[in-house]
C-alpha cells in the first residue's frame, strides 16, 4: 500500500509539470512543520530584503497561527504541496525530503539540515544506527540538493563524505544562532510571557537528545539542581524542560519545572535561557556564540550510549557529567573565566563561523531568482559623511545583490536643506565613495526624488536602510516604485554604528578643546 501511495505521488509531480515555474517563488518545508528553526530566520530576512517575491510554507495546520501575513501557509498533508514544489523557483528545507519528491531541472534546492557543527554522529557516519529506508531517502536527498550550509571548518570538511553530498557548500554560520547574539529586552519579554514565567526568573533549560532505546532514562533531579544554581549563581530559578520530538512521550510530572517540549521555536527557549543542561546535543554548540550563557554536561550512559561522537566529552570546553551527584558539584564549581578561556579556544579550533548567515542564504537566494535576467543596476544614496564600517556594510552588501552599483552622494546644497551640515566637503565626499571597491559609479544627488534618479540610471533596485521599513512613507513609496518596475531593498544598519553620534563626539571633544585653551589663556 505505502509503495502504491508514493508511486502515485511521484506521478503527481510529473503530472504538475504542465504548470510553469514561478521565479519568484520560494517553498520552505520544515521536517516539524512549524514556523521555526533555520528556515524562520531566512524566511524573515527574505521578507526584509524583498517584497516581490512569494514565500510559501508547508505547515501543520495546528501551526498556522504562528505565521507572519507575509508567508502563504499550505498544508504539508495535502496534495496542493506538490503543485507548490513543482512550481518554485527555490526550495528550502531543514530535513532530508522523501523519496518520492521530484525536482525539475530549473529549480534550485536549499537543505540548511536542521543543525550545525554536531558532537554525535550522523548520517554515513552512523550508518550502522540507521534504517536503511532512511539512507536511501537521505542519498536521494543529496541528489536533489544544490547547496547546503557550514557554520564551522570541521562541519565544511565532513560534509561532503558524510552527507554523500558532492555540490557546493556555502560557509555561511547558522541562520538559527544569530538570535543568540542579540541583547532584546522586547523579545525577552515576549518570550517570558509566552512560557508565563514572572521575569524575576532566571532560566535553566534542560534539553537532552534522543536514545534509540526507549528504555532509558531520563530521570532528572530537577530540585537539587535548582538549589545548586541558586547557590552558585544567586536568584530565583526555574528550569525549563525540552524533550526531542522523538522522545516527547516521555513520563513526566513535576511542580517546580515547565515542560516546553511543544513550544514552536528551540532558539527563543536558548535566547532566554542562561544555562543549558544537555548530554549530546548540538544545542550546545549553538550557545559557543555566547560565552555568558552556560553549558553543562549530564549524560549518565556515557559509557553505553550507542551513536559514536565526532569529539570526545573530555575535548569540549563544557564541564561533563556521569550522575546527578557530579553535575550538582560542576555548577557550585562552575568557574566562569576558565569557561570563558575554554570557549574562545573551542571555538578555533572548529573554526567556527560567526557571521549574518541569514543575509547571506537570503541574497544567494535572490541571486538565484535573478540569474538570466539581463544587468541588474543597483542604486543607493547617502551624505558619507565620515566615511564608517556602517556605510561600508551597507554598500558591500548592496553590490552583493546587484551586477552594477551606482551610488549618490548628497551634495552639500540638499545636506542643508535637510537641516544638517556636513563635515567633510561634497567633493571629498565623492572622491572617498568612489574609491570603495564595490562602488561602480558615482554621481550626484542634487535633490530627495530618488525614483527619477532610478528611472535616469536605468536601476531597477533600489537600497536603503531598514529604519525605513514599514513606514506609512516608505509604503508609498514602494507602489510608486513597483509601477516604475523597481524593487525597494532594505538593509539593516550597522548597530553602535552612527554619524550623527560620530558628529556629535568630534562637536563635543572640539568643545571642551576650546573651553580648556580659553581656561588656559585665563
Amino acid at each position: 500500500m505505502k509503495n502504491l501511495k508514493e508511486s502515485i505521488i511521484v506521478v503527481l509531480f510529473y503530472l504538475s509539470r504542465i504548470f510553469p515555474v514561478k521565479k519568484n517563488k520560494i517553498v520552505f518545508d520544515s521536517m516539524d512543520g512549524k514556523f521555526s528553526d533555520n528556515g524562520k530566520y531566512v524566511a524573515l530576512e527574505l521578507i526584509k530584503l524583498s517584497n516581490e517575491i512569494e514565500l510559501i510554507w508547508l505547515a501543520d495546520k495546528k501551526f498556522y497561527k504562528d505565521f507572519p501575513k507575509n508567508i502563504k501557509v499550505v498544508n504539508r498533508s495535502s496534495i496542493k504541496k506538490i503543485y507548490e514544489l513543482s512550481t518554485a523557483k527555490i526550495w528550502v528545507g531543514n530535513y532530508r525530503e522523501p523519496s518520492y519528491i521530484r525536482k525539475r531541472k530549473n529549480q534550485f534546492y536549499i537543505n540548511l539540515d536542521h543543525g550545525g557543527t554536531v558532537l554525535k554522529m550522523v548520517e554515513n557516519d552512523a550508518k550502522d544506527t540507521l534504517p536503511k529506508s532512511y539512507i536511501m531517502q537521505a542519498k536521494h536527498d543529496s541528489k536533489l540538493c544544490d547547496l547546503m550550509i557550514s557554520d564551522s571548518d570541521f562541519r565544511t570538511k565532513f560534509i561532503p563524505n558524510t552527507y554523500w553530498y558532492k555540490g557546493e557548500i556555502l560557509e555561511c554560520g547558522l541562520p538559527k544562532a544569530q538570535i543568540l547574539y542579540k541583547s532584546d529586552s522586547k523579545l525577552k519579554e515576549k518570550i517570558y510571557r509566552n512560557l508565563k514565567i514572572d521575569l524575576k526568573y532566571k532560566i535553566a533549560l534542560y534539553a537532552p537528545t534522543f536514545r534509540s532505546d526507549r528504555n532509558y532514562d531520563y530521570d532528572f533531579d530537577y530540585i537539587k539542581i535548582t538549589k545548586a544554581l541558586k547557590a552558585k549563581f544567586e536568584g530565583e530559578w526555574v528550569i525549563l524542560r525540552r524533550m526531542h520530538p522523538g522522545i516527547t512521550d516521555v513520563k513526566f510530572s513535576s511542580d517546580t519545572v515547565i515542560d516546553v517540549s511543544s513550544y514552536s521555536d528551540m532558539q527563543e527557549l536558548l535566547f532566554v535561557s542562561e544555562i543549558l543542561i544537555t548530554d549530546y546535543s548540538g544545542t550546545m554548540f549553538e550557545m559557543l556564540r555566547n560565552a555568558s550563557k552556560y553549558v553543562f554536561i549530564y549524560a549518565n550512559d556515557i559509557d553505553s550510549y550507542d551513536r559514536g561522537l565526532y569529539f570526545k566529552l573530555s575535548e569540549l570546553p563544557f564541564l561533563v557529567s556521569d550522575n546527578m551527584e557530579a553535575l550538582e558539584k560542576n555548577i557550585l564549581c562552575f568557574d566562569r573565566e576558565k569557561y570563558q578561556e575554554n570557549i574562545i579556544k573551542f571555538r578555533k579550533k572548529i573554526g567556527l563561523k560567526d557571521s549574518d548567515a541569514s543575509q547571506k542564504i537570503a541574497k544567494r537566494i535572490l541571486q538565484e531568482i535573478s540569474k538570466g535576467e539581463k544587468m541588474i543596476i543597483g542604486y543607493t544614496a547617502g551624505v558619507y559623511d565620515l566615511f564608517h564600517i556602517g556605510h561600508l556594510n551597507l554598500l558591500k552588501n548592496a553590490k552583493g545583490m546587484c551586477d552594477k552599483l551606482i551610488v549618490g552622494v548628497t551634495t552639500d546644497d540638499l545636506v542643508t536643506y535637510k537641516g544638517k551640515k556636513a563635515l567633510i566637503p561634497f567633493e571629498d565626499r565623492l572622491e572617498i565613495v568612489r574609491s570603495i571597491k564595490y562602488v561602480d559609479a558615482v554621481v550626484p544627488q542634487y535633490d530627495m526624488d530618488k525614483l527619477t534618479m532610478c528611472k535616469k540610471l536605468g536601476a531597477t533596485v533600489l537600497f536603503v536602510g531598514d529604519d525605513w521599513y514599514g513606514t506609512e512613507k516608505w509604503q508609498n513609496y514602494e507602489k510608486e516604485f513597483k509601477e516604475a518596475g523597481i524593487r525597494i531593498l532594505y538593509f539593516p544598519y550597522t548597530k553602535g554604528i552612527s554619524s550623527t553620534l560620530i558628529n556629535k563626539a568630534l562637536t563635543d571633544a572640539r568643545e571642551a578643546i576650546h573651553i580648556d585653551a580659553n581656561s588656559q589663556k585665563g
